[in-house]
């Protein structure tokens, strides 16, 4: 025996052991080599101590505190893509834009027909620049500018994952250029490191103060 085993109460007869019933288990917490005393955590709650010759030792890992048994399927599914990622409301809502789309030019027809890309990027660039500029629904859906933005670059996933782009990108600029300008944008950051609060929208301190 050893600490750490399960075991298993074969003698209930006087002692600690007379208060749990044959074929109680439990896991070893110490042993007192020189008496042959063991220290024992039973599944019942119980701690007391016994000699080693009321025990048997069992082949059974102990459970783990509050689990419960799990569904096959909740293994299976783990490691497959989950939607539920995704947040219904956006999915929602983006299917909306979708369906709009749908009415006006045929449902999937850009899985016809193809789409060409500076199109798209440029119907999500205007989506997002009305919004950044403070037009929150688009005039002619009443939808979030930013969902109608994404419903342009779901159309342009698509046809990337169905090969039906055609790639009108202007020749690629060096590798790199991203990465140099947000250098600059550090050093820029770094030589102010006591920026002016922004002025916002939300914030109308600055329509006040130029009333003043």
């Amino acid at each position: 025996m050893k600490v750490g085993d399960r075991v298993e109460l074969v003698d209930n007869s006087g002692g600690y052991g007379g208060m749990l019933p044959i074929g109680s288990k439990g896991t070893i917490k110490y042993l007192e080599s020189t008496s042959c005393i063991t220290g024992v955590k039973f599944d019942c709650g119980v701690d007391t101590r016994l000699y080693a010759y009321r025990l048997r030792v069992i082949d059974e890992k102990p459970e783990a505190p509050n689990t419960k048994p799990s569904n096959p399927k909740d293994i299976v599914g783990s490691d497959k893509v989950a939607l539920s990622y995704v947040p219904a409301t956006v999915i929602m809502e983006t299917a909306l834009g979708m369906m709009e789309g749908g009415l006006k030019y045929g449902r999937h027809n850009y899985r016809a027909v193809g789409v060409r890309a500076s199109i798209y990027y440029d119907a999500a660039s205007r989506h997002l620049a009305a919004w950044w500029e403070g037009e929150d629904l688009d005039p002619d859906s009443g939808l979030s500018h930013v969902t109608k933005a994404i419903c342009s670059l779901v159309v342009l996933r698509d046809a990337m994952l169905q090969n039906k782009l055609t790639d009108d990108r202007p020749p690629k600029a060096p590798a790199g250029w991203l990465q140099r300008f947000n250098a600059t944008a550090k050093r820029i950051v770094a030589a102010n490191p006591e920026p002016v609060q922004p002025v916002t929208e939300t914030d109308m301190s600055w329509a006040r103060e130029a009333k003043q």
